[in-house]
């Protein structure tokens, strides 16, 4: 792990402090810039669940839409790089990117302006001082999917459907295949990794007897579409998911299929950078040991990442609460690469 100076965001809002050549005082008002990704609010994804907790600070801290102001990307790195620019040349002193698509554009922009401050949630890979890594512990909730897939399946066979460019999804299925093997250890499992058309997969592995899928598959709802469909076909076939980037898990049509799923707190994360900035507190966890990257952890012991089991039975549930139990005391390590 690399070792440096943790800066952080501390001080930075409110009280006198001069970071990086910025003075600020108690009587000027914080500026914080929220970037969402596309869709903005309404998205019924990420950037409603960061909204939900921009509202809670604005009413907490007294903010405007000055102090506070929200900006939405349209989606493509030449434009989310000049939001980030242009909120740091208007003197928002904190830059906050909503999700994972930002890790590049801030990276750059950190870099050529390290005299502003800046958070990322859903990420862990920035190692720049300057950047406040807001990361999801998803190994946890993992394990648990896949302890479900185990419970639940009738055929004894599971899969994982993941994206191949996406640096978490050996992690992902590596715990999702070691939850499973923990109640059933001659459980057959069966693992999908693309950059396109994962819907179609979908058929041919319940054509295989493959009647649970795990799918961290974000970009779009064929997955899920593909399972419903399945169904319609008069094929069992049940599903876990991701909340809040997979928000179609709770369309009516598809919630019927969805037994399980890891929900990640963007409200948290958001109110927290929020309230870094404005009380001068600081974040000094290290997110990623082989990085040496820095910021918060939200795990299933903080309450950040949570994981939901839907329709299951009393016995389900009990050992759903015991597998989490071991895996917050350390009595259960998640699985690593």
């Amino acid at each position: 792990m690399r070792n440096f100076a943790r800066v952080t965001i501390s001080g930075i809002l409110f009280g006198t402090a001069t970071l990086f050549g910025i003075n600020t005082s108690s009587a000027q008002a914080p500026k914080i810039a929220i970037i969402y990704d596309v869709g903005g609010r309404g998205d019924g994804g990420t950037d409603d669940a960061a909204a939900a907790g921009v509202d809670i600070a604005k009413k907490k801290f007294g903010l405007n839409q000055f102090s506070l102001r929200e900006f939405v990307t349209l989606g493509t790195e030449f434009d989310r790089q000049n939001r980030i620019e242009f909120a740091v040349k208007s003197g928002y002193q904190l830059v906050i990117a909503i999700g994972p698509n930002f890790k590049n554009s801030m990276k750059t922009i950190a870099s050529k302006f390290p005299e502003s401050q800046y958070a990322i949630v859903d990420n862990n890979e920035i190692d720049i001082v300057t950047v406040t890594n807001l990361a999801f512990k998803e190994d946890q909730g993992s394990y648990l999917a896949g302890a479900l897939a185990a419970l639940s399946s009738k055929n004894g066979k599971i899969a994982f459907i993941g994206e191949s460019s996406n640096n978490q999804a050996d992690l992902d299925e590596g715990n999702f295949f070691a939850g499973a093997k923990s109640i059933n250890p001659k459980i057959q499992t069966f693992s999908k990794k693309l950059a396109s058309a994962v819907g179609m997969e979908v058929p041919a592995l319940s054509k295989s007897g493959v009647d649970v899928i795990f799918s961290t598959w974000s970009k779009s709802g064929e997955v899920l579409s593909a399972v419903v469909a399945q169904n319609k076909a008069k094929r069992n076939l049940k599903y876990i998911g991701v909340t809040p980037e997979q928000f179609f898990i709770k369309a009516k049509g598809s919630a019927p299929f969805v037994i399980g799923y890891i929900n990640k707190s963007y409200q948290s994360a958001v109110l927290d950078a929020i309230s870094s900035g404005v009380k001068g507190e600081s974040f000094s966890d290290v997110v990623n040991e082989d990085l040496g990257t820095y910021g918060k952890s939200y795990n299933l012991s903080n309450g950040g990442t949570t994981f939901l089991a839907k329709g299951v039975t009393g016995v389900v549930n009990q050992k759903l609460a015991q597998i989490k139990a071991k895996l917050i005391s350390g009595g259960i390590k998640p699985w690593k690469k």
